[in-house]
């Protein structure tokens, strides 16, 4: 009877201990969590042809080592909406004057001055920001990238392979090659006069920046910005100077892969054929970027050399 008493008892204390055990192995052993990435196409009115292109990225993107969301970030009055069969996240949309109650402001002049004639200080880079820094979806990814549309994606797998990199790393940003201002005066690159005027700290860092990834801690960064200035400061200038600023924290790696983000050049099919995995600036033209997307799938495989180094010198800051 004793025995009989007792073997509940035991049983209880087994589970008990098997209980403890499991919860010690998951601290020590925690599964690991895939980590989310958002993909951010900037752009004014979706082509339906470059739609067509970000629909098989949100089809095809992560394979399996990261989950990927594809917004369009859309700087249009006019309220976009995309076919109810789109794989795409969603449209990132804010009003004009709602934005600039924020401070979200300032980060594409070129858009303030020759697209809206002053009428707005807002651009797509200042709502892509607001969103991941402030908005709806902060915190929400591990990484976000934002692209121009006329930056050419040659396939979804050299988006995955840079994007693999930067996760590994682990990069808090990721750019093309940037140049260095130490000097008194802001030299022959006007850009500079953001910084001077809002009397910003030299050293200063610049660039192309039609393509950057950027996580959580440094997209935080950007909204202390705003907290500082009021708004932020003219793109090319300001995300290569935080992060040099605060290098102690943030880890900013200078992709081979985006060396091919230039300002102006005149890309071809065997430029991109000798580099598959990199990513190209200027193609502003939606058909020519779908013409060699189609020509790139038409090679066979052994002529494409996926080399990924530096091969274009970036000489637009002096």
């Amino acid at each position: 009877m004793q025995m009989a008493e007792r073997t509940p008892a035991l049983v209880l204390l087994v589970l008990l201990l098997l209980l403890i055990t499991s919860i010690a192995l998951l601290h020590l052993h925690p599964p690991k969590r895939t980590p989310r990435v958002a993909v951010c196409f900037l752009t004014t009115k979706p082509d339906p042809l470059w739609l067509q292109f970000v629909d098989e990225l949100a089809l095809g993107g992560g394979g399996g080592d990261y989950d990927v969301d594809v917004f369009v970030v859309a700087d249009t009055p006019e309220t976009v909406v995309l076919p109810v069969a789109s794989p795409v996240r969603g449209v990132i949309q804010y009003n004009d004057s709602a934005l600039e109650a924020t401070g979200f402001t300032h980060m594409n002049f070129y858009v303030s001055r020759f697209v809206k004639h002053g009428r707005s200080n807002v651009s797509a880079w200042d709502k892509a920001v607001y969103a991941f820094a402030r908005g709806e979806h902060r915190g929400r990814y591990d990484f976000v990238w934002m692209a121009e549309d006329d930056v050419f994606v040659p396939s979804a797998a050299a988006l995955d392979s840079l994007t693999a990199a930067a996760l590994q790393g682990p990069w808090d940003l990721v750019t093309p090659p940037h140049h260095v201002n130490d000097r008194e005066h802001t030299g022959t690159w006007p850009n500079w006069g953001d910084l001077l005027e809002h009397r910003v700290r030299r050293p200063w860092r610049g660039g192309m920046a039609c393509c950057v990834g950027m996580s959580p801690r440094y997209l935080d960064l950007l909204g202390r910005v705003v907290d500082q200035f009021g708004r932020l400061l003219f793109l090319e200038a300001m995300l290569f100077t935080v992060a040099h600023h605060n290098r102690d924290t943030i880890r900013h790696w200078e992709a081979p892969q985006l060396a091919s983000i230039v300002y102006d050049y005149d890309w071809s099919l065997d430029h991109v054929a000798a580099r598959p995995l990199n990513l190209y600036h200027p193609i502003k033209s939606v058909q020519r970027q779908h013409s060699l997307r189609m020509a790139l799938r038409a090679m066979p495989p052994a002529s494409l050399s996926n080399v990924t180094v530096p091969f274009f010198p970036l000489a637009r800051v002096t």
